[in-house]
């Protein structure tokens, strides 16, 4: 058996070598994103997992192991340094020729056919690749699929859901693997079918994650329910190699928003526009209860050390981003922030909606506004507000209206860096505006409302 530990020990002491490639610094999110360049974007654990073996009472799994080649390049080292650590091979002992080139040569077509899966379906088809790993596991659920496509303008997908139902019918019987998998707790439920069945690659690949909020009509599947989010326009995009326009002034941007600002699809779509990397904290496989530490640091070492030609947001409960608010204002040197806030009507309803106090929602969105204000002492950022008028119908904010709305207020954003030389003009932001072209304009031109995006400059004096 490898000692992981030791293994893991040695990844450390090569990352903190201020002459190897790292320059002596080490971090999590840091050696995620280089596994992730190794393996074609997808990285062989999720983030979560990266932080949790590293932590001071960390201890890695044998999963690990399948990281060495990688990690061997990553530092400049031979891979027997790297099993020779784990006790896979004695001091005396070197890796053959013979052994290495096998196992290179495996390696090589493990990642050719991970590399055509990835390009030729994952991205587009995850919702059948669900439904296909859970019926070859003989589970006799029904399964309903259906895609989130929300705006009346132009039609966003934004994601799908996959609810899974045990059998209840008399004229089929549910086999024995299907009864016992029911009878396990519902947190374990789900492990084993993200394990087990649809398997933790494919998992991460596809961005999945498991939802609690789920419409009145299966409530009845009680608390954990087996309810698969799919993301597609929210998808994670990896950040490009190189400058992806010419007409670029800013490398890295930062949304930052109240629950339900719809930060994250801003930030999709400016990605999008732009050509640039893009993250959403919902599809990193941080557990979905409460708040995850490992996001928290995650968010940090990002804020530090992020990516070029990349756009993220952080959308997260006041007392995360209170937690955060010195690195988010350390941020700003390195981004350009886009802050977004909403009104008084769609408080309410967010609040009412998620079953949470008006309170905290109303603290969550002046925090934003806070917190704008305070990096406007330090660097320039952009201001977007929702106003209750144009998405409100009533007393209920209509989702189709917001997600309209959102992708106007983004056009506004995209607008601003065109106008300052920071971005390109709308006939390269791609078909999610092509509703907002006029003629030879180059900027969008955005149908009326009372809602609002302004350049702020840095505070004088």
């Amino acid at each position: 058996m490898a000692d992981m530990r030791r293994l893991r020990d040695k990844i450390v002491e090569l990352a903190h070598d201020r002459n190897g490639p790292t320059g002596g610094r080490f971090t999590a999110s840091d050696l995620h994103t280089r596994l992730s360049r190794f393996h074609d974007g997808h990285a062989p654990m999720a983030r979560a997992t990266l932080y949790a073996w590293f932590a001071p009472d960390g201890v890695p799994t044998q999963a690990l192991l399948e990281c060495v080649p990688a990690l061997a390049r990553i530092f400049n080292v031979d891979e027997h340094v790297l099993w020779r650590a784990a006790g896979i091979l004695p001091p005396e002992v070197e890796a053959s020729s013979a052994l290495a080139a096998g196992a290179h040569v495996m390696r090589e077509a493990h990642r050719e056919v991970a590399k055509t899966l990835a390009e030729s379906g994952l991205s587009t088809a995850g919702e059948a690749l669900v439904v296909d790993r859970i019926l070859h596991a003989r589970l006799d659920y029904r399964m309903t699929v259906w895609p989130v496509v929300r705006g009346e303008r132009r039609p966003l997908h934004l994601h799908s859901w996959i609810v899974l139902e045990p059998m209840e019918d008399a004229d089929t019987w549910r086999r024995s693997k299907t009864i016992q998998l029911e009878a396990l707790p519902p947190l374990e439920r789900r492990a084993y079918l993200r394990e087990a069945v649809i398997r933790e690659g494919l998992w991460r690949a596809l961005g999945l994650q498991w939802r609690n909020h789920v419409p009145a009509r299966f409530r009845h599947l009680g608390p954990s329910p087996l309810f698969i989010e799919v993301p597609v326009e929210e998808r994670n995009r990896p950040a490009p190699a190189e400058r992806p326009h010419e007409m670029l002034g800013v490398e890295r941007i930062l949304v930052l928003g109240a629950p339900w600002a719809h930060a994250e699809l801003m930030a999709a779509l400016m990605a999008d526009a732009l050509r640039f990397g893009s993250v959403d904290l919902r599809y990193l496989g941080y557990p979905s209860d409460g708040v995850a530490p490992e996001k928290e640091e995650f968010c940090r070492e990002r804020l530090a050390v992020a990516p070029p030609w990349s756009v993220w947001a952080i959308a997260q409960r006041s007392d995360v981003v209170a937690r955060l608010r010195t690195d988010l204002v350390r941020a700003a040197s390195s981004h350009l922030v886009v802050a977004v806030t909403y009104d008084a009507q769609i408080t309410e309803w967010v609040a009412r909606h998620f079953g949470t106090r008006l309170e905290y929602v109303h603290k969550a969105v002046q925090q934003i506004a806070d917190l704008a204000d305070e990096i406007a002492d330090h660097a320039d950022i952009i201001r977007v507000h929702i106003a209750d008028s144009d998405v409100v119908a009533g007393a209920e904010v209509d989702p189709h209206r917001m997600t309209d709305r959102a992708r106007y207020l983004t056009a506004g954003v995209l607008n601003l860096l065109y106008e300052r030389r920071m971005g390109p003009p709308v006939a390269l932001w791609g078909d999610r505006f092509d509703d907002c072209r006029t003629g030879e304009e180059a900027r969008a031109r955005l149908p009326a409302g009372e809602s609002w995006v302004r350049w702020v400059p840095r505070h004088v004096g």
